[in-house]
């Protein structure tokens, strides 16, 4: 009975999967090494339009991808494939793009490989071998004293600490001709620790990340973003080299010297073997045994043969590194990344979580400043995402008096990030605010919600609530149909209504006469009930939104005024701060938002308060380029057009960049003497 029900199973298995390979509408070739067959398997499960076609090199056919859409062939073959001019494909060269050849011997720096007459010798990790057994092997050493060479000292001497960051530069490398900005990738690859199962065979997640990179830059849909849980990994099957304890040390990564050996070639009873590192010599010593180590030809020793000569001779030391500060960037000292810069240099972006491609379409919201990051990205031609449009009988200037465009949507300044959980509530109808509408001191009406939206005010109470309606709609739009959203945290003072515990942008007071309300009062949000309300935003945009990334930003602009009793100066640095630590909070618990230091670069002390105005407080054109500069650099990545000093020319001399007429805040009301 069981085997009948598999076999049905299997069938309607079969049947499923052949229909919904027939309905797969774009077809991707992958031409390349071992690693082929991952990324056909994250493609297909990512997306149900892509059919993929694997082709390793030396195994399979390449004409099973000469009617694909796409080819994707990796960088280290893709000049010697292209230059066969033979070769069938080179007809199909406007198809082909480049993807990463992932070579990484940074947490593995021992693996080596060696030939003798044409063929590569055999450890039990395959065709892996390490440098130090063969160095011992050929010099006539004991297991015993070739385990005695696994130190911290023997590593130095090898350079094996060096491997790392020289693995990471040639992955960056690798990763440029491919349009793939690898900083934005890695620190969800670090969260997992080592990322490598040896020095060729990435884990399935880092090939399911970039595989997510290649098919959002080629407009692909996206239906499943991280299917790596889901996923067989086969070069899992594979030997996995261990990460060696004392580089674990200065990794920050747990090691051990835990081989684990390759399946069995039959696959019969799947048993992860491991042999620990007296075992392993062993086993390498016997495999060896019937080879002649004159013949032998050990890629290591190519280059680095006199590297190893005499280190039996050398003196154990600790496997500890007296300072484990020695090994850190440049980025983690204050006199290499701020004092010795040139202030208009000081880059604080160290690992960017994502990048923005061309198509993506970003929305914007915040405090005035999210407006300088709206700019930018329509001056760089970026698909910057408007949801509510000015109809075309209004021109450019009378579009921007009314706000259209300064924003994704009219929502016009949101300060605190209470205010836009509940915006996201009452765009979805799961919130509905007592005040409806506020009279002027000229008898026209306001949308409590959005006081500068329309200049003359509306006629009607009712004409507030259509279009807020309307509004409300393209809100929805934007959260929907965004693939980055940009929040500029402001404020963490401001107006409460006493009957419900709706957010407003300014006191009530200070643009009208009669409001309809119950009365209000004034709160100060604490880091908790921030990072609370903005862990809410996430998930509600999550939901809402499964590819959403989002970027939250604080903005460095000073409070126009506090009504706590206190200075203005102390309620400006206590807000900045709660606004920077509830921030930090959120952003490290999600890979897919990240924070972005606008903060820090115009009021850290490199800039020695050059980027503000005489006023001390609005942001000189200079301090908009420097930062507008860092961001291109992160998450433009390459498509980042305007180096610092034409900014800052453009800045300077256009009144348009100035933002004079352009970048409105509501806080300015509560100044109005």
């Amino acid at each position: 009975m069981i085997s009948i029900m598999q076999s049905i199973s299997l069938s309607l298995s079969a049947r499923l999967d052949r229909r919904c390979r027939k309905s797969r509408n774009m077809r991707i070739g992958i031409v390349g090494n071992c690693q082929v067959h991952g990324y056909a398997q994250c493609f297909e499960a990512m997306s149900g339009e892509v059919q993929a076609f694997p082709a390793q090199l030396g195994l399979n056919s390449l004409k099973s991808i000469d009617s694909c859409d796409l080819i994707l062939v990796q960088t280290e073959f893709f000049e010697r494939l292209i230059s066969r001019r033979d070769l069938f494909f080179n007809k199909l060269r406007h198809k082909v793009r480049q993807i990463p050849t992932l070579y990484f011997p940074g947490f593995h720096p021992d693996i080596t490989y060696a030939e003798t007459e044409g063929r590569f010798i055999q450890s039990p990790m395959s065709d892996y071998n390490s440098s130090i057994i063969l160095y011992g092997w050929i010099n006539g050493f004991s297991a015993k004293k070739i385990e005695a060479l696994f130190n911290h000292s023997v590593f130095e001497r090898l350079g094996f600490y060096d491997y790392y960051d020289q693995s990471i530069e040639r992955l960056r490398e690798d990763s440029g001709p491919c349009n793939i900005n690898l900083d934005t990738l890695l620190p969800a690859w670090k969260k997992h620790g080592i990322f490598f199962h040896s020095i060729n065979h990435p884990k399935i997640y880092v090939l399911s990340s970039i595989a997510s990179e290649i098919l959002r830059s080629n407009g692909v849909r996206i239906d499943c973003d991280q299917p790596e849980d889901f996923l067989y990994d086969n070069l899992a099957e594979n030997a996995s080299w261990p990460l060696y304890p004392e580089i674990g040390y200065r990794l920050g990564v747990k090691g051990s010297y835990a081989y684990k050996l390759p399946a069995p070639s039959d696959g019969i009873g799947k048993v992860v073997r491991f042999l620990n590192l007296p075992e392993f010599i062993e086993a390498s010593l016997e495999s060896y045994s019937s080879l002649d180590p004159a013949k032998v030809d050990i890629h290591r020793f190519r280059h680095k043969r006199e590297n190893y000569i005499g280190i039996e001779d050398i003196r154990p030391t600790s496997d500890a590194p007296a300072n484990p500060y020695l090994r850190l960037p440049a980025s983690s000292f204050w006199r290499k990344g701020v004092e010795r810069c040139r202030y208009d240099e000081v880059d604080p972006v160290v690992h960017p979580k994502f990048s923005i491609a061309r198509q993506d379409q970003i929305a914007t919201s915040g405090s005035c400043f999210a407006q300088h990051i709206a700019k930018r990205l329509v001056d760089e031609n970026y698909n910057f995402l408007v949801t509510e449009t000015a109809p075309i009988t209004l021109d450019r200037a009378e579009a921007n008096r009314r706000h259209f465009g300064l924003f994704s949507a009219r929502y016009g300044n949101i300060y605190t990030a209470r205010q836009l959980l509940q915006l996201i509530d009452r765009a979805y109808g799961r919130f509905k605010p007592v005040d409806r509408a506020w009279m002027r001191r000229d008898g026209r009406f306001i949308d409590p919600f959005r006081p500068q939206i329309e200049p003359d005010g509306y006629l009607t109470e009712d004409d507030v609530a259509k279009d807020r309606e309307r509004h409300l709609a393209c809100v929805r739009d934007m959260f929907e149909e965004c693939d980055l959203f940009v929040f500029t945290l402001g404020l963490t003072e401001g107006w409460m209504s006493s009957a419900d515990g709706s957010m407003l942008p300014v006191a009530p007071g200070t643009i009208a006469t009669k409001a309809n309300g119950s009365g209000y009062h004034f709160v100060n949000f604490s880091t908790d009930q921030i990072s609370t309300d903005l862990h809410s935003v996430v998930r509600r945009l999550k939901a809402l939104n499964p590819n959403i990334r989002i970027l939250f930003t604080v903005s460095p602009v000073p409070l126009v005024a506090t009504y706590e009793d206190s200075h203005v100066l102390t309620s400006t640095v206590y807000s900045k701060s709660s606004l920077r630590a509830a921030a930090n909070d959120v952003c490290s618990n999600y890979d897919f938002v990240d924070y972005f230091p606008s903060y820090e670069i115009i009021t850290g002390p490199h800039a020695r308060g050059t980027y503000f105005e005489q006023d001390l407080r609005s942001v000189t054109p200079e301090g908009v380029a420097h930062v507008m500069r860092v961001f291109a650099a992160h998450y433009l990545g390459r498509n980042a057009s305007k180096p610092l000093d034409m900014v800052v020319n453009e800045s300077a001399n256009s009144a348009e960049l100035r933002q004079g007429a352009t970048i409105l805040c509501d806080e300015e009301l509560l100044d109005q003497r």
